[in-house]
């Protein structure tokens, strides 16, 4: 849990830290996903793995397992609500497949696999496919388990896997997992219950990566195309019952999931974007459960009765630098803004010491094939300053797009890095633009002309994975690309995939890769955020898993 012993005893004083941030004075300155040659349901329903080791949780998290937080003391049924700082605008679990998004996409669908990340290590098993083996170096063939239906009494089968993958994995989707599953050069039925995956260059992890692969109805979707995602249909354990888009989501049990029910009857989302607001809501009794808890309201909320849950998120919270042209096209420049913030100090005021610094990668100590061999940037403005010169820039104006309510404190720590860098000579100033939700996806999923700066939090769920992250600098990386393109990093790369799982020579290629994204500096490396809940102490069995998602089977409440 939160250590609230010292948030008591900064909180009087975190408040004034922050308001400093957010004014002028700016600030003082593993082992690796399991290589299963064939991975098998048992009679009891577990998956039996050959050999090898997977990503596990990240050891330094805070969070309970589930069973800490008394779910076998829940009654059936009953209604929870959730305040959450923003909603999903489409249900599409080929987009929306990380936090915070995905809480509400993940519920609806079963997938090809699934990563079980609850546990540690993180369990590989079955999901739609029953098994799975490798036939050669370049396909993977998956066996699925049979006679299951989605809703609309459309068969999951063969069929229904390979329009899910094609689509899942067509640049023109815009889908996130695409880069991820990049490898895939084509998916063929066998028969009706087995698929060949096949890949463009060897993928020794390509079960875990499918584990993000949601299986969709085939003829339901070619039907109404992109309409699917307001209108979904799958076959998890919620189906969606209510939507009033920017207020309100509504789920109900899935009366034709795949595996077992819900102890809910009702779990109802409802959007309160500030975050006093949200706090104000679960003190008054409004809603049950929230999301991204303020740093100066942790006291306040527990001594209200309320519980506090908290761990650290997979992925890191950075802002996006590189551009084509003008002053961000220099990487001395964007090492520069890597040296003139204070990471220790933004942690300390507006993460109450409850994050990570992040360590000059985009990968965390989270992920598995984590470097830990490369050195962060030093806060060093006039280091930063002297690189700035040397790149012959000054009098640098800047735009900082960012979120509110969709991170942790995401609207206060993107205060602070803007008076942070208009501290350093040479950066004249730092426009903050704080967006709202549905304008910020629209440059999040490439619609809108992006600022100098961007703020985001990517991360390597569901397989806590280093190169999910490292694959976002491909050249051919089909989302949210920033432009970056190096032959040689490709290579790398490409071989990185190919090597067995926890072997050397994949470490060494992903610190090799590391350590070049360090000095091109793509993105304002800050840290890795917290992910702080908090619920009515009627609320059972609350957890959430390592890539941030509340597991809402398994919530119930006081009988």
């Amino acid at each position: 849990m939160f250590h609230l012993t010292f948030v008591r005893a900064r909180a009087a004083l975190l408040l004034v830290v922050v308001l400093l941030f957010a004014s002028a004075c700016g600030a003082a300155d593993d082992a690796a996903p399991v290589d299963a040659s064939e991975v098998t349901a048992s009679d009891d329903g577990a998956a039996e793995v050959d050999d090898g080791a997977s990503a596990a949780p990240d050891p330094d998290s805070d969070a309970p397992a589930p069973e800490e937080t008394g779910g076998e003391d829940a009654a059936a049924g009953g209604s929870l609500t959730i305040g959450l700082g923003s909603l999903t605008t489409e249900f599409n679990p080929f987009k929306a497949n990380s936090a915070p998004r995905s809480y509400l996409t993940n519920p609806l669908f079963s997938r090809l696999t699934q990563l079980d990340t609850t546990v540690a290590p993180p369990a590989l098993g079955p999901g739609i496919a029953a098994s799975w083996e490798r036939t050669d170096d370049l396909t993977w063939r998956f066996s699925l388990v049979p006679d299951l239906v989605f809703p609309n009494g459309e068969p999951i089968d063969a069929t229904a896997v390979v329009a899910s993958i094609e689509y899942g994995t067509d640049p023109t989707s815009q889908s996130f997992i695409a880069g991820a599953l990049g490898a895939i050069e084509s998916a063929t039925a066998v028969d009706p219950l087995t698929v060949d995956v096949g890949m463009s260059v060897p993928v020794a992890g390509m079960p875990e990566l499918l584990s993000s692969m949601p299986i969709v109805p085939p003829a339901y979707f070619a039907e109404v195309g992109e309409d699917f995602f307001q209108q979904p249909i799958g076959s998890g354990p919620w189906v969606l019952a209510e939507h009033v888009p920017g207020e309100r989501i509504v789920f109900e049990p899935n009366p034709d999931a795949i595996g077992g029910a819900p102890l809910l009857d009702r779990v109802t989302f409802v959007a309160i974007p500030e975050d006093a607001a949200r706090v104000a809501a679960l003190r008054a009794g409004d809603v049950d459960v929230i999301n991204k808890v303020p740093t100066d309201s942790l006291a306040g909320v527990e001594g209200n009765g309320d519980v506090l849950y908290s761990h650290l998120e997979s992925g890191a919270y950075v802002v996006d630098l590189f551009t084509t042209e003008g002053p961000l096209a220099d990487p001395l420049v964007r090492q520069a803004l890597n040296m003139a913030i204070d990471r220790e100090a933004l942690n300390d005021a507006i993460m109450g010491g409850e994050g990570r610094p992040a360590q000059g990668q985009l990968p965390t100590p989270s992920d598995a094939g984590f470097c830990d061999g490369v050195e962060p940037f030093p806060y060093d403005p006039d280091g930063a300053a002297a690189l700035l010169a040397e790149a012959g820039v000054s009098d640098v104006e800047l735009t900082f797009q960012t979120s509110q309510g969709f991170l942790q404190n995401d609207r206060l720590l993107s205060q602070a890095i803007a008076e942070q860098l208009q501290q350093v000579d040479g950066i004249t100033s730092v426009t903050l633009d704080t967006m709202e939700f549905s304008a910020y996806l629209e440059v999040f999923n490439g619609q809108a002309e992006r600022a100098d700066l961007f703020a985001w939090r990517p991360t390597s769920t569901p397989t806590l994975d280093a190169m999910v992250q490292l694959g976002r600098t491909t050249s051919d990386f089909p989302t949210h690309n920033l432009g970056f393109s190096d032959a040689d990093y490709d290579a790398t790369f490409d071989a990185a995939q190919a090597a067995d799982p926890g072997s050397a020579e994949r470490q060494a290629l992903i610190c090799e890769m590391t350590e070049q994204m360090r000095e091109q500096a793509p993105w304002l490396y800050v840290m890795q955020l917290p992910d702080t809940w908090a619920h009515d102490e009627a609320v059972t069995g609350f957890a959430v898993d390592a890539g941030g998602n509340p597991l809402l089977d398994q919530i119930g409440l006081a009988g």
